[in-house]
């Protein structure tokens, strides 16, 4: 195993690099068409990181209450895993809260996932995919999305 998958082993809550571990053994899945999409992703951000700066990835949906949340959280935790610093963000078409199914999706897989207030469209914190809260020589490996309808805040 390389320094980067340590790094990540060190570092990862264990059921979140479980989970990841899982879904690189499934790769070979994705089809054909996706691959390419995903290869031109991958080339934009590689481009962007050869500059020295770091690529930002905008997931949209609809209504920005599942897919493009699952898609920001996936990105940050494969930027962690793989130690790829990355930007990115979510949102939609329309006003809408985050989904409580994706909520529950997204802790059935490890998240530690709390609502910050109550209301209608509650804003809900995501945290510690990692193993536990870093000091603040750590903040880099430290993450909290504040999701709410108009607005995703990382910090």
């Amino acid at each position: 195993m390389n320094q980067v998958l340590n790094a990540a082993e060190k570092f990862m809550n264990t059921k979140v690099r479980e989970f990841v571990e899982q879904l690189q053994t499934e790769f070979d899945q994705i089809a054909e068409p996706r691959k390419k999409v995903l290869q031109e992703i991958s080339n934009y951000i590689s481009g962007v990181k050869n500059k020295n700066k770091i690529p930002s990835l905008v997931y949209i949906c609809i209504h920005n209450s599942r897919r493009s949340h699952f898609g920001n959280i996936a990105c940050a935790i494969a930027s962690e895993h793989f130690k790829i610093p990355v930007s990115s963000f979510s949102g939609g078409t329309e006003v809408t809260t985050f989904h409580p199914n994706a909520v529950n999706a997204l802790r059935q897989i490890g998240l530690d996932i709390t609502q910050a207030d109550q209301g209608t469209n509650p804003t809900y914190q995501v945290k510690k995919f990692l193993q536990k809260k870093r000091s603040p020589a750590f903040q880099k490996y430290t993450m909290m999305l504040s999701i709410r309808k108009k607005n995703l805040q990382l910090s």
